[in-house]
């Protein structure tokens, strides 16, 4: 399993979360959590079956992706949004080799490695060897808020060899995780932290705040008055 993100250079403005209240877990939300990473933001829900629900969306286009997961690690299902519309054939789907029941429940300390295939919506497959680590656990702080946390590495190896390393931390006290990059291996992960933490979306800034110029179209150009043709 990996992940893709949307490479974009930091907003000259940060939205802001529109609460500044901790919450306190997924199921007690009917509204799902909301965390911002700076340009872009995520809204987590619990679905049915116990899996997660993640909507990913960046403030600046709109662009973004749909996970469906369990324990953040597991991921079953992914498209390509935009703007809150599915891009059409981007589903993904990863298929574990002793099925999604099998999956082992994580926690500080669990080391899993398994088999997995990764199903594109144009026929393309890819047979992969997915290991996930789980470190020991730790707090971490996202605004004024504070979490337990497990930091986990999800690495995925494909049949050239290739190896992906995803870097996670699970939120043992809300029930998801937060995902923070991926990178090949052998390269620099840039890594995205959360900022704010809510129950509701972030709120867009206003016009008059400093630097909201720049998300505004520029002003329509103003065409010289017609000069009057001198008499003959």
């Amino acid at each position: 399993m990996f992940r893709l993100t949307i490479t974009t250079g930091a907003l000259a403005l940060c939205a802001s979360m529109a609460t500044a209240q901790c919450p306190t877990g997924i199921a007690d939300s009917d509204d799902g959590i909301y965390v911002s990473f700076g340009d872009f933001s995520v809204r987590y829900d619990l679905r049915a079956d116990g899996s997660v629900e993640e909507l990913e969306t960046y403030h600046e286009d709109g662009a973004g992706y749909r996970f469906i997961s369990r324990q953040g690690a597991f991921v079953f299902d992914s498209w390509e949004m935009d703007r809150g519309r599915i891009v059409a054939g981007t589903r993904e789907q990863t298929l574990y080799a002793d099925g999604a029941d099998s999956l082992p429940q994580l926690s500080p300390g669990v080391s899993w490695t398994g088999s997995t295939v990764r199903l594109r919506e144009d026929g393309d497959q890819n047979v992969e060897t997915m290991n996930v680590s789980v470190m020991p656990a730790t707090r971490i702080a996202i605004g004024g808020c504070s979490y337990g946390a497990w930091p986990m590495v999800v690495t995925t190896t494909g049949s050239d060899g290739l190896g992906f390393r995803d870097e996670l931390t699970y939120l043992a006290d809300l029930g998801f995780a937060l995902y923070h990059g991926g990178a090949e291996m052998g390269h620099t992960l840039d890594r995205a932290e959360a900022v704010q933490i809510a129950t509701a979306p972030p709120v867009a800034p206003s016009a008059s705040e400093p630097g909201s110029s720049d998300l505004l179209p520029p002003p329509p150009q103003t065409q010289p008055a017609p000069q009057p043709v001198p008499a003959k």
